[in-house]
């Protein structure tokens, strides 16, 4: 709930209550803007500039992993689908590799290996450039 709240007055609104429709809808967002780039065009994606959205992909990640350790998948997915949509648009942040790595633990369970695959070797990839080992841990791992 903190998390929520936090995340409205850095302007981005989790709904209360989240369905396969939020889920689903966000993917095809993120997919789409994942074919429109090369794993080499993203990898190489500045820096995220402004603090503000550095935070939110962290906390959006934290949730996530909070998420996925309690079984809670939708909002464990939805969570990550964000923080990835927001590094595709914004730049690399310290935290998105985990964000990208998790969504592709979510394309291979609804079947799509070979997203899967490219999102853990793009993930794989952001974390050797952006140095800090105990998110290497968590992609890895």
């Amino acid at each position: 709930i903190v998390g929520r709240k936090i995340l409205r007055q850095l302007g981005v609104v989790i709904p209360r209550v989240i369905t396969p429709f939020h889920v689903f809808h966000m993917l095809k967002k993120v997919r789409k803007d994942l074919c429109r780039k090369s794993d080499e065009e993203i990898s190489s994606l500045p820096h995220v500039k402004d603090t503000i959205s550095e935070a939110v992909i962290l906390i959006l990640v934290c949730i996530s992993t909070d998420c996925l350790i309690r079984n809670k998948k939708m909002l464990g997915a939805l969570t990550s689908i964000i923080a990835t949509d927001i590094t595709i648009k914004k730049g690399l942040s310290t935290y998105s590799s985990i964000a990208i790595s998790t969504v592709g633990i979510f394309e291979v369970a609804l079947g799509n290996k070979k997203i899967g695959y490219r999102l853990g070797e793009l993930s794989l990839k952001i974390v050797s450039e952006i140095p800090a080992p105990g998110i290497a841990a968590a992609v890895i791992g």
